[in-house]
């Protein structure tokens, strides 16, 4: 509904010719894409903002256009290209003086430090960010920065001290009846429940995260709560359930077409063909997963690519060719045939 406002506003604003209500409604609709997982549409929103507000000399306006550019940049595995836009807005907010935007640049600087595992950097990025919630009295602000302190203590293997954190957190998205956030701590805390090996924990959580989420609509963060649900199936070994859950997850992912998160979950669903089993359908889950990027291995695939010189070890190199070409229309690469033939182990 909001969508359908903002392209009204949109008409108007295009037949008056009014640049900056026209920018306005084009960074709306990136934003409205951007919550809907549509990272691409949102991108080509907010460079349609971003042309007008430069040309205006907007800078407020730039800096947030940047930053949103980021986070569209971030959702699509692009971390050098996420830092560039936030180190862009952060220059401006910096000028500014301001506050409460420099504490959310540094929150998403934080972010792609952490996505390359710089956890030392993306700790000093996020207590930066804490530093302004806290003397802002910024109580929201404040549960995210605790909640991504939670991640980068979990990262690092400090399960309690993460744990910590995320109650932390949890405790006032609860006071403050934030649903969506609240979603994502009982997210994390399965999380952490799953790494102690407490599968009935995880399990209880998964689902207080699935239940918010669902009735949310938040389609993305469903999408993650399944993968998960059928990651602990998986480990029960209850592998008929486990591969319903990740075909939920798939349907939402492939139709988002984020290629990070399809690559794990392709990537997973050939792991469990293969405990099934079913080694050919295997092969040509790890060659969808391995053949979203160029770089192989990449990290959004996971073990796929390990997977993939295994299975063709078994298999053979024209098993590869052949699903190489089936899935993706196109002959096998030879990065991907010098990976297979400097990786491949031994059969038993």
């Amino acid at each position: 509904e909001a969508d359908e406002w903002y392209r009204k506003s949109l008409a108007i604003s295009e037949d008056l010719g009014n640049r900056p209500y026209m920018a306005a409604s084009y960074h709306q609709l990136g934003n409205t894409a951007y919550l809907r997982g549509r990272l691409d549409e949102a991108d080509e929103w907010y460079r349609k903002s971003l042309t007008i507000e430069e040309a205006l000399g907007n800078r407020p306006r730039m800096a947030s256009s940047y930053h949103q550019l980021g986070m569209t940049a971030q959702g699509r595995g692009l971390q050098d290209e996420a830092d560039e836009w936030y180190r862009k807005s952060l220059a401006i907010k910096e000028a500014l003086g301001d506050q409460p935007g420099l504490a959310t640049t540094y929150h998403q600087l934080g972010n792609t430090a952490q996505d390359r595992g710089r956890l030392d950097e993306a700790d000093e990025w996020y207590r930066k960010s804490l530093a302004i919630k806290e003397a802002l009295g910024n109580r929201p602000g404040l549960a995210t920065s605790y909640h991504q302190l939670g991640i980068t203590a979990q990262d690092r293997g400090r399960l309690d001290e993460a744990d910590e954190w995320y109650r932390k957190s949890l405790t006032i998205r609860e006071d403050l009846g934030n649903r969506p956030h609240m979603a994502s701590s009982y997210y994390q805390l399965g999380s952490i429940a799953q790494q102690r090996g407490q599968l009935d924990e995880a399990d209880e959580w998964y689902r207080k995260s699935l239940t918010i989420r669902e009735d949310l609509g938040n389609r993305p963060h469903m999408a993650s709560s399944y993968y998960q649900l059928g990651s602990i199936a998986q480990q029960r070994g209850q592998l008929d359930e486990a591969d319903e859950w990740y075909r939920k997850s798939l349907t939402i992912r492939e139709d988002l077409g984020n290629r990070a998160d399809l690559g794990l979950t392709y990537a997973q669903l050939a792991l469990l063909a293969e405990t099934q089993g079913q080694e050919r359908e295997a092969l040509q889950w790890a060659v969808r997963s391995v053949s979203l990027f160029s770089e192989i291995p990449h990290p959004s695939t996971g073990t796929a690519a390990a997977h993939l010189a295994r299975l063709t070890t078994r298999l053979g190199m024209n098993a590869l060719r052949e699903s190489w070409q089936e899935i993706t229309g196109s002959p096998l690469p030879q990065a991907v045939r010098d990976y297979i033939t400097q990786n491949q182990t031994p059969a038993p």
